[in-house]
């Protein structure tokens, strides 16, 4: 039981950490700077591709964080 209580805990802190540092990045690349000047001559693509890109990276994130974080969580807690 204390095995599982660790984890549980674990879960909380990685789900609140990843929260904060997926906010603070959106914060950044949204609205203060996205990063364009300084990969133009690594990523081939327009100022616009890159956005999309970027957003599609977010997304992926977000999966990750609900398939490894949220549902394992839900589910020890309903256990």
């Amino acid at each position: 039981m204390e095995n599982i209580n660790f984890i549980i805990n674990f879960l909380k802190y990685f789900i609140l950490i990843n929260f904060i540092f997926m906010s603070f990045s959106h914060i950044m690349i949204s609205y203060i700077y996205s990063g364009y000047s300084v990969f133009k001559k690594m990523y081939s693509g327009t100022e616009d591709e890159y956005k999309k890109l970027l957003t599609g990276v977010f997304h992926i994130w977000r999966l990750l964080l609900l398939f490894f974080g949220i549902i394992p969580l839900i589910t020890l807690l309903i256990v």
